[in-house]
């Protein structure tokens, strides 16, 4: 009987843990295939990526030798790869579009998106934005907040 007992748990268990395992393993083969096609955008520029950063839907990286950006976003099948020239930019910031919602507690701010826009040096040219968050796609922050300042400060120090 305690056999039988021992077996059944373990296989409630293991039931239970599969999913879990099944979740990360496909979190990594999707960050792995993002990390590889930035680092192929790189190599496609002659360039070799000194610094990069992962979240769940997007890749950012720099090559602080030839100073260039590469950005790759995927979105619900869509794929967006974007590389910048630091040269051809003036300057860089994040921008933080969101609303002001009041309740009782007083107002709370509510971030719709999150964007790295970079100004071109040419005006005739228009900006460039790489988008780090949006509301309509994720319903919560889960660290771009942080990685878009950061990302940020590095590409100031780099112009």
């Amino acid at each position: 009987m305690d056999l039988g007992t021992a077996i059944v748990g373990a296989i409630c268990a293991a039931l239970c843990i599969f999913p879990f395992v099944l979740m990360n393993r496909n979190r990594k083969k999707s960050e792995r295939h993002i990390l590889l096609s930035l680092k192929n955008s790189a190599s496609q520029h002659n360039s070799q990526l000194s610094q990069h950063e992962l979240h769940g839907h997007f890749a950012i990286g720099v090559d602080q030798t030839n100073k260039f950006v590469y950005f790759y976003h995927q979105n619900k099948g869509k794929i967006n790869e974007q590389f910048i020239d630091l040269s051809e930019i003036e300057s860089c910031k994040a921008v933080n579009t969101h609303r002001v919602v009041s309740n009782r507690d007083g107002d709370q701010k509510i971030i719709e998106r999150l964007d790295l826009c970079f100004t071109p040096r040419d005006r005739a040219k228009q900006a460039i934005n790489l988008e780090f968050f949006n509301a309509q796609n994720s319903p919560q922050l889960n660290g771009e907040l942080q990685s878009i300042e950061n990302w940020s400060n590095v590409i100031r120090v780099l112009l």
